[in-house]
C-alpha cells in the first residue's frame, strides 16, 4: 500500500468537484441548524428544536449514504466525485446506521457484563446511597474500592473499541459495495479482507488517517473561532472536506486488497 499516494489522492479528491463540495456543505449546515441557532443566541423553543431534530436526522441519513457512495465509487476504481442521489443516499444512510448500531451493541453488552462481574454495579448503588446520606467517609471508601474494577472495565472497553472499530470500518466498505447489511456482518470474510489488506498496512493507514483528521480538526476549530461567519465556513467547507477525504481514504484502503 502506497500510503503517500493514497493520502495525497484522498486530500485532493474533495476539490475535484467544488460544486458537490459546496452542496455537501449546505447539507451539513442544514443538518446543524440547532447548533447554528444556539450559536447565534436563539431562544429555547421546543417546536423549533423538534423540527431541527427531524431535519438533522433526515439529512444525516443522506450524508451517511453519500459517504458510502464515495467509498463504492473509489473501490470500483472511479476518480469521479459522485452526484447526490437523494433517495438512494437516504436508504443507504439508514442501512449505515443499522450496521453501526449492531457493531455497537456487542461491545456494549460485554462492557455491561464486565461491570456486573467486577461488582461495579453494586458499588455504584452503594456510592449513590452513601452520597444521599452525606456519608463522605463511606463514599471515599467505596470509590477507592471501585478503582480496580473501573480500570479493568476501561481496559476492556478500549480493546473492544479498537477491535470493533476495525471490523466496522471494513464492514462499511462491504456495505458500500453490495448495499447489503448482511455482507457487513460476515465477520469471517471481513477478517479475510483484513488479511488481504495486511493487518500492519491497516494499522499504519489508520494511524496516518487519525493524524491527518486531527490536524484538519485543529484548522476547523481555529476557523470556527472567527466571529459570526467562522462556524458557518467550517461547516460549509471543512466538515464536508473531512467526510469526503475519509471516505476516499477508506475506499482506496479497501481497494488495495
Amino acid at each position: 500500500m502506497e500510503f503517500s499516494n493514497l493520502f495525497k489522492d484522498s486530500l485532493k479528491y474533495p476539490t475535484k468537484n467544488l460544486q458537490i463540495l459546496v452542496i455537501f456543505g449546505i447539507i451539513v449546515i442544514f443538518a446543524n441548524l440547532k447548533s447554528i441557532y444556539d450559536a447565534f443566541g436563539g431562544t429555547q423553543n421546543q417546536y423549533l428544536i423538534a423540527i431541527f431534530g427531524i431535519i438533522s436526522l433526515i439529512l444525516g441519513f443522506i450524508v451517511s449514504g453519500y459517504i458510502l457512495s464515495i467509498i463504492k465509487n473509489t473501490i470500483e476504481g472511479s476518480d469521479i466525485v459522485p452526484q447526490f442521489q437523494w433517495k438512494d443516499n437516504f436508504i443507504m444512510g439508514i442501512k449505515y446506521l443499522i450496521l453501526n448500531i449492531i457493531y455497537a451493541i456487542i461491545p456494549a453488552i460485554i462492557i455491561l457484563l464486565v461491570l456486573f462481574a467486577t461488582g461495579s454495579f453494586s458499588s455504584m448503588a452503594s456510592l449513590v446511597s452513601y452520597s444521599q446520606m452525606g456519608n463522605t467517609a463511606m463514599v471515599n471508601a467505596v470509590a477507592q474500592n471501585m478503582a480496580p474494577s473501573i480500570l479493568i472495565t476501561s481496559v476492556v472497553a478500549i480493546i473492544l473499541f479498537i477491535i470493533f472499530g476495525i471490523l466496522c470500518t471494513i464492514a462499511e466498505c462491504r456495505l458500500a459495495i453490495s448495499g447489503s447489511i448482511s455482507d457487513g456482518l460476515k465477520v469471517k470474510e471481513i477478517i479475510n479482507d483484513l488479511s488481504n489488506i495486511g493487518w500492519g498496512n491497516f494499522i499504519v493507514w489508520a494511524i496516518i488517517l487519525i493524524i491527518i483528521l486531527f490536524v484538519i480538526s485543529i484548522i476547523y476549530s481555529v476557523v470556527a473561532f472567527i466571529p459570526i461567519i467562522g462556524f458557518l465556513i467550517s461547516l460549509l467547507l471543512i466538515s464536508p472536506f473531512m467526510a469526503m477525504f475519509t471516505a476516499r481514504a477508506m475506499g482506496l484502503m479497501y481497494a488495495s486488497k
